[in-house]
């Protein structure tokens, strides 16, 4: 359960934060985000060999200290490998799937009390495990997506004018299993890593069809 930092200016260097407090239980598929407004890392959930948690916990980082976050509203269920987003448009975080669920639930983080509430969007929502996600602030949606190997479906959850789940028109092929994601704002994208190749692929969100991928062959990633 050590927690690491790398500086994003050169050179970029990993090193191992000194935290204060009690940490949780070493656990993992979990997923975390970085609250702005908390200046805080915001972890949830995630299981060891006994059983899978519901429990959210933060590392502040300006004290430098763990804490449990106490939550109001209702009480999230146990989940892990499940996809979580921080959403900025509605200040909160996002989780979405993981092992037997396909509920999208949101835990408020605009400095009020923070508070579990269960979203109930129309359409049907994809059943995901260890699915790359990110929120597109632009579009103001939750993107999910399964990659096995190729990408078998590409989803959005939509908040404007009411949330609703749908399917993405997508092109191009692209190859890996799962991985992790973000989105490059300026360039409107879903940037994509696989876990088992070293090539990025990237999933643009600003032309029509609503999602595309492009077909060229993928970048390379910078090692």
């Amino acid at each position: 359960n050590a927690v690491y930092a790398v500086t994003l200016t050169e050179p970029r260097t990993w090193s191992v934060l000194s935290l204060s407090g009690t940490p949780p239980g070493g656990r993992w598929g979990s997923s975390a985000i970085y609250d702005p407004l908390g200046d805080r890392m915001v972890i949830f959930g995630g299981q060891d060999l006994n059983m899978a948690y519901n429990e959210t916990w933060a590392v502040d980082l300006a004290t430098s200290s763990w804490e449990q976050v106490v939550t109001g509203g209702l009480t999230a269920p146990v989940r892990s490998y499940h996809a979580g987003v921080y959403d900025p448009v509605h200040q909160r975080m996002l989780i979405h799937g993981g092992l037997g669920s396909d509920q999208t639930w949101a835990l408020s983080l605009d400095g009020g009390p923070p508070a579990w509430s269960l979203l109930t969007p129309s359409g049907l929502p994809p059943p995901t495990i260890q699915c790359p996600a990110v929120f597109d602030s632009i579009g103001d949606q939750l993107i999910v997506t399964r990659l096995d190997h190729q990408l078998l479906a590409a989803y959005a959850l939509s908040f404007d004018p009411s949330p609703n789940w749908h399917v993405l028109d997508t092109y191009g092929t692209p190859s890996g299993w799962n991985g992790t994601a973000a989105f490059d704002a300026s360039r409107r994208r879903m940037v994509i890593l696989p876990t088992d190749i070293q090539n990025a692929w990237s999933l643009r969100l600003d032309l029509t069809p609503l999602l595309d991928a492009p077909p060229v062959s993928p970048e390379t990633r910078a090692d």
